[in-house]
């Protein structure tokens, strides 16, 4: 059998030559076809990936501010039970009679109508020190028209006075801790 490609004509190409041709367009067919699929299905996955990690970012930042939600009411909420419990006390200071103070006082502690740990063991201390040395320790009377509008280092200013004169009047000044001179706290 002669050789197929001599045969052709000039300018026309030989019949193997045709088959090289067209298998080589079917591969550059067949692999365009396989890059852009790949290609889609790569976009698809990367778009979907995307969302996912959006809706993790949104559902971590939707978390994050109901938490701040809520400890912004929880601060809220025992503010006013602090401001209740404060209201308290000067409800119990506003009687004429010592006694009476310190009665209203300790049922308030005992009942643990104040919630609020700080100021009920405050009060408690100072009852206690009141009816063990009731000539020195005195329930002060809480007016109902006073107001009080002092800044904290008034405040501190006052309390650290008043533990002096506490430590000063104390019966047995050896067992009363005295006051640090740096800050004037215990």
């Amino acid at each position: 059998m002669a050789d197929e490609n001599e045969d052709a004509p000039e300018g026309q190409d030989k019949p193997a030559d045709s088959h090289g041709k067209l298998i080589i367009a079917l591969f550059t067919c067949v692999g365009t076809l396989i890059g852009v699929l790949g290609k889609g299905c790569f976009d698809v996955q990367v778009e979907q990936q995307k969302t996912i990690t959006e809706l993790r970012s949104e559902e971590q930042k939707a978390s994050a501010e109901q938490k701040l939600e809520e400890q912004k009411a929880s601060a809220e909420q025992q503010l006013e039970r602090q401001r209740f419990d404060a209201e308290l006390v000067k409800t119990a200071l506003a009687s004429a009679d010592q006694e009476k103070r310190i009665q209203f006082l300790e049922f308030m502690v005992q009942t643990h109508l104040i919630l609020e740990k700080d100021i009920r063991d405050g009060v408690e201390g100072y009852v206690n020190r009141a009816k063990q040395n009731p000539t020195i320790v005195k329930i002060p009377q809480f007016e109902p028209g006073l107001h009080l509008d002092w800044d904290k280092g008034t405040v501190d200013a006052l309390a650290e006075a008043f533990e002096k004169v506490l430590v000063k009047s104390s019966p047995s000044p050896s067992a009363t801790p005295s006051a640090s001179p740096s800050t004037g706290r215990k």
